[in-house]
């Protein structure tokens, strides 16, 4: 346990080295030198994980409170890499307004009372949302229970900590559950869920998640939460084929999920693909 200890104490440093540094996702040398830098302590630990003596569970304690901290030291900074998290949060506020985001574009008159001070720095303001169903449904009930930036990057560190828990879950049933690490240690993980806000933080919960029900032999659940996942980020769906076999006529769940998600949003002649052309 004493070297992965030592790996845990050493991500949790260098990953305040980083956020200590002014402007840190600006200059890309340093910021690629600091992400070689975290990826020592990722790869120690993947060693001393597999190697500790003691339990899986004291090993899953350790790694997950060092991914609990070095997520925290990150969320406790501004935003340096990326503006997505500015649409997140307007979206949200569109769709709790009653408004169909795929509607209007942020410029549109018809949205001017929503501005606020955020508004100045969402990207793309004249196109439409792209963003899918499912994660329309995620900033809605992020944006209700705290519409700023600091409170949805929390929703998406929480999603992202669930889909380590999932992946610890699913692993543990083929005896592989130290290899969690590999996962919650994992600097681009770190640095664009805590760092930067993505919101596929989600994706990533539904498709641990669909790992875990899958290796659980629950093939439906699997395939919903693949399905899900789909509705975040549509390159997932190109596991559903998958689950053909399995479910045989249940398959037809799937694809009939993604019309319902659809359907709300596509109506009044509004396209609910929104930007996704341009």
């Amino acid at each position: 346990m004493k070297g992965l200890t030592a790996a845990a104490a050493l991500l949790v440093a260098l990953t305040a080295l980083l956020a200590a540094q002014p402007h840190w996702g600006e200059q890309s040398t340093r910021f690629v030198l600091f992400q070689g830098l975290i990826a020592v302590p990722w790869l120690l630990g993947v060693l001393a994980a597999r190697r500790a003596g003691a339990s899986s569970r004291t090993v899953f304690l350790v790694v997950l409170v060092a991914g609990i901290v070095a997520r925290g030291i990150l969320l406790a900074q501004p935003l340096e890499l990326s503006d997505d998290l500015y649409r997140y949060v307007w979206d949200g506020r569109v769709t709790l307004a009653g408004i169909n985001p795929f509607r209007y574009p942020p410029t549109a008159p018809e949205l001017a009372f929503l501005r606020n001070d955020l508004w100045p720095s969402i990207n793309n303001p004249d196109l439409p949302t792209i963003y899918p169903p499912m994660l329309q449904g995620v900033f809605a009930g992020a944006a209700f229970l705290s519409p700023t930036v600091l409170g949805f990057r929390i929703v998406f560190v929480l999603c992202d900590l669930l889909a380590g828990f999932a992946l610890w879950r699913g692993l543990a049933r083929v005896g592989r559950e130290r290899w969690v690490v590999l996962y919650l240690w994992h600097p681009l993980v770190l640095v664009e869920i805590a760092g930067s806000g993505h919101a596929d933080a989600v994706g990533l919960t539904l498709v641990a998640l669909a790992l875990w029900a899958a290796m659980a032999n629950r093939a439906l659940l699997a395939g919903i939460a693949t399905m899900l996942a789909g509705l975040v980020k549509f390159h997932v769906l190109a596991a559903l084929p998958a689950f053909f076999r399995s479910l045989g006529w249940r398959w037809a769940l799937l694809p009939v999920l993604l019309v319902v998600a659809y359907l709300p949003f596509h109506r009044d002649g509004v396209d609910a693909l929104g930007s996704l052309g341009t």
